[in-house]
C-alpha cells in the first residue's frame, strides 16, 4: 500500500514538473526582439520573407507599432517577422526598440 502511494505521488510530481517545463519553454519562444513602427500608408504583410502577389496576407496602418520576433536580412533586404508566418519588409518600417542585436543574414 505504501509503495502504491509513493508511486502515485512520484508520478504526480513528475507530471507537474513536465507541465511547468513545457510552459517555461513556450514563454521563452514567444519573447519578442523589439518593436517596429509602420511608415507607409499600407504596409504589406507577407506569408514569407519574399515579396510577391501570391504571398501578400494583409496590410497594416501607418504609424502602428508591432512586436517582432525574427529580424533577417535576405539578399540585402531586411525582413521582420511579426509572429507566425507574418513578414514585413524593413523598408516599410522604423525600428523603435531593439532588445537584442541578433539577426541573421541569408544570401541566395
Amino acid at each position: 500500500m505504501k509503495l502504491t502511494k509513493t508511486l502515485l505521488a512520484s508520478s504526480a510530481a513528475l507530471a507537474l514538473a513536465g507541465t511547468a517545463l513545457a510552459v517555461s519553454n513556450q514563454a521563452q519562444a514567444a519573447t519578442s526582439l523589439g518593436i517596429v513602427q509602420t511608415t507607409e500608408p499600407a504596409t504589406l504583410v507577407y506569408s514569407q520573407p519574399k515579396p510577391s502577389k501570391d504571398t501578400i496576407k494583409n496590410t497594416l496602418k501607418q504609424g502602428t507599432n508591432w512586436k517582432y520576433f525574427i529580424k533577417q536580412t535576405i539578399n540585402g533586404q531586411t525582413w521582420y517577422n511579426l509572429g507566425g508566418n507574418q513578414w514585413v519588409l524593413g523598408a516599410q518600417l522604423k525600428e523603435i526598440s531593439n532588445k537584442s542585436q541578433s539577426s541573421s543574414n541569408i544570401e541566395s
